[in-house]
């Protein structure tokens, strides 16, 4: 996140506080689409660890 704009540019984006932003490790499941349509970067690539697996699993 802090190479895309930092906290208090994805807490304005996404409409949370800044503090929120700050305690991800990586980006919440229940973001992930929010923050592809921001950047563009595929759901993929921002959740492996989800959405390759329900892609495999199809």
């Amino acid at each position: 996140m802090h190479k895309t704009g930092g906290p208090f540019y994805w807490g304005k984006k996404l409409g949370i506080s800044y503090s929120a932003v700050c305690q991800w490790k990586q980006v919440p499941s229940k973001r992930v689409v929010e923050v592809e349509h921001i950047t563009g970067i595929p759901r993929e690539e921002l959740r492996p660890d989800i959405f390759l697996k329900e892609r495999i699993e199809r």
